[in-house]
């Protein structure tokens, strides 16, 4: 599982520092805070997904890599956010200090603003049609947006409720939108059924969520790469605080089987696309 995913850390890692390397003309300490969070691991799952589906109808990714880097650029810029001292004050992100222990707060945030806003400016440049540029920039606008993962950092922070359904809005907003956006700008290129994949996503990014709360409870900081404790630490409620590990494990495995027939019905059977969707099944941090 491990070489698997490594394989496309590393195809991603070139993708993203070839970014860095032609698209950012200076050398101040604010490139060097974006190379530090942009390559510092990560599974790249977002920008996989979107290549994999690419790969299954004989799309060429290499001329969507905007793509690839922009969903990318995005997530790490939430994560970079979403470490703060002002959020959840994270000192430990994938193996090392986050970007505002390395560095320091106001250019954590200028790092953010950074990697959101040229992951536009990507997108702008795809030599494509007009019509699915457009389209492309306003699924990942909408998704990552105020409607979207931002809404999700919103609930994260200041909930609207102590219950299990307030727990999965989170998740929604927070995870599974950027999944979302990954899945449908794929299907926008290759003329497959958007709303589906939009579901698709949700049921990803929420058992994705769920498993990362069992890791947190069954793992040590070393193990995961971050904090084990951030929730907690944070007065934080998940699913495995409000159903305990067991159910939250069924609860993952209904979202596999929903995913199973999603991915049917959606031609992807027997694909690379599922082989990678049990990985993140099976992950173990």
């Amino acid at each position: 599982m491990n070489n698997t995913f490594k394989e496309h850390e590393l195809l991603l890692n070139e993708l993203l520092a070839d970014y860095l390397n032609k698209y950012i003309d200076n050398n101040s300490v604010l490139k060097s805070s974006m190379v530090y969070s942009l390559l510092d691991g990560g599974k790249r799952i977002r920008p996989t997904l979107f290549k994999l589906i690419l790969d299954h109808y004989n799309v060429d990714y290499k001329d969507y890599v905007q793509v690839m880097q922009a969903v990318e650029m995005i997530h790490t810029y939430s994560l970079v956010h979403d470490d703060l001292p002002a959020m959840d004050n994270d000192l430990l992100r994938r193996g090392k200090p986050t970007t505002h222990v390395r560095f320091d707060e106001a250019i954590a945030i200028l790092c953010g603003d950074a990697l959101l806003t040229d992951s536009f400016g990507l997108l702008s440049n795809i030599d494509t049609k007009a019509c699915i540029k457009i389209e492309l920039i306003k699924i990942l606008s909408s998704k990552s947006g105020s409607n979207g993962m931002v809404y999700g950092q919103i609930l994260d922070m200041y909930p609207e409720g102590k219950d299990v359904d307030t727990i999965l809005k989170t998740y929604y907003h927070k995870t599974c939108n950027l999944i979302q956006a990954s899945l449908m700008m794929a299907g926008v290129i290759v003329d497959l059924d958007v709303n589906k994949l939009e579901l698709l996503g949700e049921y990803l990014g929420i058992a994705f969520q769920i498993q990362d709360d069992i890791l947190e409870y069954t793992k040590s900081s070393e193990e995961l790469g971050k904090s084990n404790t951030s929730d907690i630490d944070n007065d934080k409620k998940t699913v495995v605080s409000f159903i305990g590990l067991d159910k939250a494990n069924e609860l993952v495995e209904d979202y596999h089987v929903k995913l199973k027939e999603l991915i049917n019905e959606l031609g992807l059977s027997n694909s690379s696309f599922e082989d990678y969707l049990e990985l993140i099944f099976k992950r173990q941090y």
